[in-house]
Parts: structure tokens; sequence; C-alpha cells
């Protein structure tokens, strides 16, 4: 990458946790190392449909693409007709997936399976080095589905998503009173292939140095338990809809 190359992570401790999977913190560090790994695993072409459900899966395969020098393409769901589409683009694109019940019918598919807890992975770098991406790379392609029912791609480079959560961070920041968003864990209820769900939690980390929770709770209860599961200070980032619900249902919420 040339001059204008901006960093995967914001400036942290990459041995502080990046990511809480299922109340086990990962580091910055074993994140960097998964990415890597995976970016060896992916085949030649792209872009990579990244379809991970799991938001530290997401992240890695995203991580991963650009590693490869690939864009990631976000549907709003994995359809078989929306997939289909996709396909006809011409691209050499592939599927990414870390659920193996999956189906991906004519694309070439990629399982990803979660570390186990603990597991290093092959080759792994104890001081590896963040890695930097040219800010004018075509980073991910957001999809909505229009009124004709096909996705409508929203291309992003990369320096776009680095400016929008450099933007967010201070004000987020100034809004909870604290210096940075450094010790800061995100639950969310969004799913992360949309640009919402896909700023506001795993790029807040990446960019912006908070971390964040895989999962992604949708019943009360569920959102409890998950906040519940990571250390304050924690936000929980999710929609008037289910905010309303939350609040409503009355059941007991953790300090946020």
């Amino acid at each position: 990458a040339g001059q204008s190359a901006l960093p995967l992570l914001a400036s942290r401790d990459l041995d502080a946790p990046i990511a809480w999977l299922a109340g086990v913190p990962v580091s910055a560090r074993r994140f960097l190392a998964d990415a890597r790994q995976l970016a060896c695993a992916l085949p030649d072409g792209g872009p990579a449909i990244n379809l991970c459900a799991d938001r530290y899966a997401f992240a890695v395969g995203l991580a991963a693409a650009l590693l490869r020098g690939q864009a990631s393409l976000l549907p709003p769901d994995a359809r078989p007709d929306t997939l289909a589409r996709l396909h006809e683009s011409g691209d050499r694109c592939y599927a990414l997936t870390d659920d193996p019940d999956l189906a991906t019918p004519s694309l070439e598919r990629v399982l990803y399976q979660l570390p186990a807890s603990g597991e290093a992975p092959a080759g792994a770098d104890a001081s590896a080095s963040v890695p930097a991406f040219d800010g004018q790379c075509h980073a991910v392609s957001l999809l909505t589905s229009g009124s004709t029912g096909v996705p409508q791609a929203h291309a992003k480079r990369w320096d776009t998503l680095v400016g929008d959560v450099a933007a967010a961070v201070p004000r987020l920041a100034s809004l909870l009173g604290r210096p940075s968003l450094e010790g800061l864990t995100l639950v969310a209820t969004v799913p992360v292939q949309h640009s919402y769900g896909l700023e506001s939690s795993v790029l807040l980390a990446l960019l912006g140095g908070a971390a964040f929770d895989s999962g992604r709770p949708f019943f009360p209860a569920d959102i409890a338990k998950a906040l519940a599961a990571v250390p304050r200070p924690r936000a929980l980032v999710t929609t008037p809809f289910h905010l309303k619900t939350l609040l409503l249902c009355g059941v007991g919420l953790p300090a946020v």
C-alpha cells in the first residue's frame, strides 16, 4: 500500500479484548492472527460474499478479504435467489459462511469455523503488525433490495469507512463522558451486513478502539443475558423497534 494506506485497527493495546465470544475475550492480536490464517485459505478472485452471522466470524472474514485485496459483498439476506443474482455479475465471487448448513447454489464456498477458546492459530505471530490498506481500495459493497427486489450495490472505499468512524468516535465518547471508546464493549441486535450494524459494531471496534460481542441477541431476555456476559462499560446498539420492545417487556437490564 502507498502513502494513503490506512490501518485495519485503531491504535490500541493488541493484548486487550477486541471481541467477546460467548463471554470469552479475544485479543486484537488473536484477531489479526485469525484474519491472516483465513486469508491464506481464501480463493483467488473475489469479491467475497460475507454471509457470516457471528459478528466475530464476519469481522475475520472482512479483514481476510482486505488482506487478499478483495472487496466484501454484504447482501441483505442469504436466500438462493439473492445469491444467484450476485453470481450473475460475472465476478469470481464466492460465499464465505460460518453456517455449514447454508445452501450456496453454484457458488464456491468457504466455511469459517470459529476458533476454540485458547487455541492459537497455526503460524500465529506474537509480534504481528497491524496491516494497512490503500484508502482508495474498494472495501465493501452494501446491498439493499430495491423496489424490484434486485439488490442495489452501494460501494464503499476503505477511506470512507475509516472517515465515517473517525467522525463518530469523538461524538460518542463525548456523549459517554469518556476520553475515547477504549474499554467500551458493544452488544448489537442489528445484523452486521447492514450499514448501521457494520459501522456501529464491528467498525467501531476495529477503527474506533472499542470491543464487540460476537452474538446478535434478539429476544429481550437474550439481550439482557448478552449484556451481562460482557464487562462494563458496555453499550447497546439497537433500533427503535427493539428498544421499545425491550423497555416494555419489563426484563431487568444490566447497566449500560
